[in-house]
């Protein structure tokens, strides 16, 4: 079974299908004496190209900013460099 693993998301191969398991690192309880960090299932089954988006854009939503459409796009593509960096520098 794959797994694939950084500091704020987990994607599980779901069972031995092309589909993952996406969860994301969540604040739970925030302003709370309590408040924690977790991974929580964002998505099932879902592509792995799909989980890449999502965790993306959830990246992109934290920065709570408005963009312009350059400016999102270049943006993205910074995002998705870093996950691919990941990967390509897992093969060395």
């Amino acid at each position: 079974m794959i797994e694939i693993k950084d500091q704020d998301f987990e994607m599980k191969q779901v069972k031995d299908t092309s589909m993952f398991s996406l969860k994301i690192l969540t604040t739970i309880n925030a302003g709370k004496a309590n408040e924690r960090e977790e991974l929580k299932t964002q998505r099932n089954d879902v592509s792995f190209e799909t989980a890449i988006k999502t965790i993306v854009m959830i990246r992109l939503s934290k920065l709570n900013k408005t963009f312009s459409l350059s400016e999102y796009l270049s943006t993205f593509e910074e995002e998705v460099n870093k996950i691919e960096k990941l990967i390509t520098n897992g093969d060395k």
